[in-house]
This record gives C-alpha cells, sequence and structure tokens, in this order.
C-alpha cells in the first residue's frame, strides 16, 4: 500500500464515555453518518464478492461468503468482538464500537481522515478493502 502506517494495540474494550482520541464532536457526527458507513460497507462487501470470486470456493453459499467478509473486515479492523449484525439493526453500543474501530483503523493510516466513518468513494473505504481481500486471501483454504 502506499499509504504509511502506525502501530496501534487491537481494541480489547470500549468505553463509551470516553473513547481516547476521539472526541464528543467526532464521534458524534461519526454516530450521524453511520448509514452512510453501512451503505459503504455493504458496498465494499459486494464489490468483493463481485471482484473476487477465487477467494472463495465454488458452490459456497452467498451468505457463508458474505460472513466470511464481514469476519476479515473485522479482523482488518483489529476487533474480531464487534457484532456487526446488531449494529446494523440499532444495537448503540455496536454501533460505537463499530465507530471506533474504523477511527482507530484510519489512525493507522497517515494519509486517512480520523472521522469514524466511511463515505463510498473515499480513501478509507478502498484501503480496507484492500486489507479486507488480503485477509481472506491468506485464510482461503487450498484448493486440490
Amino acid at each position: 500500500l502506499p499509504f504509511s502506517t502506525v502501530q496501534t494495540t487491537p481494541i480489547t474494550s470500549f468505553d463509551s464515555n470516553l473513547t481516547p482520541g476521539m472526541n464528543q464532536y467526532i464521534k458524534a457526527e461519526a454516530i450521524s453518518k453511520f448509514q452512510t458507513t453501512i451503505q459503504t460497507i455493504e458496498q465494499m462487501i459486494e464489490e468483493i464478492k463481485r471482484e473476487q470470486p477465487d477467494l472463495f470456493p465454488q458452490g459456497t453459499p452467498k451468505e457463508q461468503i458474505r460472513n466470511q467478509i464481514i469476519q476479515a473486515m473485522k479482523r482488518s479492523l483489529q476487533s474480531p468482538d464487534i457484532q456487526y449484525g446488531n449494529a446494523v439493526n440499532g444495537d448503540e453500543r455496536e454501533r460505537e464500537k463499530l465507530v471506533y474501530a474504523i477511527y482507530l483503523y484510519q489512525q493507522r493510516y497517515s494519509d486517512l481522515l480520523n472521522a469514524g466513518y466511511m463515505k463510498p468513494n473515499a480513501d478509507t473505504k478502498k484501503i480496507l478493502k484492500t486489507n479486507v481481500i488480503q485477509e481472506l486471501a491468506t485464510r482461503r483454504p487450498l484448493r486440490p
């Protein structure tokens, strides 16, 4: 990747009252743009399914492919405990965890806006998509 990275530690817990380095204004804006973030993630999932069919064994059910992509995204965000489905369905704590994970992910790349949300054609999505594809490729079972 052409972006420089900064080492961070994985998220092990989430404090919704005090998210280190994420002030209340950034957090409020990220929460207000949560639907855009979800639409962007869903767009990314569809793009990976369409553009990278060789990452999944032939005949793999679509829902299983989707789940594998979501798991790879959570690993890329260093937040495997996020319940993505719950966040999408309105669980406030899971939404905050996802927003915070995106915010910390953006901090690892000096060229990204540290906003806690994603937009469809912005760099966070492009870089995360690349990382998710790499994650899927390294965990792909070998074909006979």
